[in-house]
């Protein structure tokens, strides 16, 4: 009977012990199920916020955007036509320049993070050469220009300037010259092309590194004057009035260092630009008869330099309604303009011709 009695017990006891086990598992799971369950809440409520973020910045860059092309209305508007629609490699195209030895070329860049590698651009063709600048610095390529060479005035050459700084932590940035080929070094396609049947070559290529008088700076605007001073715009948006620095031929001819990057040379305060409302620049370029040309997102602006400093020349012309995000300038001649943009939220990148009315 006891043994009965002590079997009921233990028999109790087992359920009791099942019980308190299942009680403890439901309790588990019901704690795993609210921890997935707020994981999930947070997870979708993150997304959310980020499709919210996402939407608020371009609402935000497009009313800015519509407010640059209420304000760009209101001055010369450029006649834009599209010469070509860039390939998906040049997503970030920066700079532009004509080529002067090979008729219908535009060379072109990527911006920071590409190779250290020319593009050559033909409209009906796309990419038809590849220049390497082999062991060349990229930290921030922002702007290339085509003007005569250090070492030759009749020689052209195209200058590729390393000259963004949008941390303002660089001690020193670097502009880098190398000869345009000839026909005989560089022979071009004759047909369209497509994947890897661009032309490449390497190219020799010295360079200077330079300094600002008073610290760093972020600069996207590169021109070489016609005796071959290098220009350097900077870009500032928050500042209507922004610095021009100067490196005259003769002492950028001194400190060029083959290959290589030596010591740093101080560029030389040349002025200030008045623009005519906040905006980046973007690009520089300089024109048949002393012009500098620089450009913003929306309008392209002109300047000489006299004894009052540098004046606007001309009107500023509209080019805005180019596209977003432009980034390339280059004078054909004065206010007939070729103008690249970068693959943005309104389309992809582009390779246009605005001819200013001027």
């Amino acid at each position: 009977m006891t043994a009965l009695r002590r079997s009921s017990s233990e028999r109790s006891g087992s359920r009791s012990r099942r019980g308190s086990a299942g009680r403890r598992g439901r309790l588990l799971r019901r704690r795993v199920a609210r921890g997935l369950f707020a994981g999930l809440l947070a997870l979708a409520l993150a997304g959310v916020a980020h499709s919210v973020i996402i939407e608020t910045g371009r609402l935000h860059r497009a009313e800015q955007w519509d407010r640059w092309v209420q304000a760009g209305m209101r001055m010369a508007p450029a006649s834009v036509t599209r010469v070509m629609e860039l390939p998906r490699r040049l997503h970030e195209t920066s700079g532009v320049a004509l080529g002067r030895r090979h008729p219908g070329l535009f060379w072109t860049h990527n911006d920071s993070g590409g190779d250290p590698v020319v593009y050559g651009l033909r409209p009906g063709q796309g990419v038809v050469a590849e220049l390497r600048l082999r062991g060349a610095p990229v930290v921030d390529w922002e702007d290339l220009a085509a003007g005569p060479c250090p070492w030759d005035q009749a020689a052209p050459c195209i200058y590729v300037g390393d000259i963004g700084d949008n941390l303002y932590i660089r001690s020193s940035v670097v502009v880098m010259v190398f000869e345009e080929p000839d026909t005989r070094e560089l022979v071009l396609p004759t047909t369209g092309c497509r994947g890897n049947q661009a032309s490449r070559l390497d190219v020799a290529w010295s360079a200077v590194r330079l300094t600002y008088p008073d610290g760093a700076r972020n600069a996207e605007g590169l021109a070489v004057t016609e005796n071959g001073d290098v220009i350097v715009v900077e870009q500032d948006p928050h500042h209507r009035r922004l610095d021009v620095f100067r490196v005259p031929k003769p002492v950028f001819s001194a400190a060029l260092s083959a290959g290589q990057v030596r010591a740093p040379v101080l560029l030389r305060h040349d002025g200030q630009l008045q623009l005519p409302h906040f905006g980046s620049v973007t690009a520089a370029a300089w024109a048949p008869g002393g012009e500098l040309v620089v450009r913003t997102y929306s309008e392209a602006l002109f300047y000489v330099l006299g004894a009052d400093g540098w004046t606007e020349r001309r009107p500023p012309c509209f080019v805005g309604h180019a596209g977003s995000q432009g980034e390339g300038l280059d004078v054909a001649r004065p206010a007939v303009l070729y103008l690249t943009r970068e693959r943005s939220w309104r389309g992809p990148p582009t390779l246009d011709l605005a001819v200013c009315g001027l």
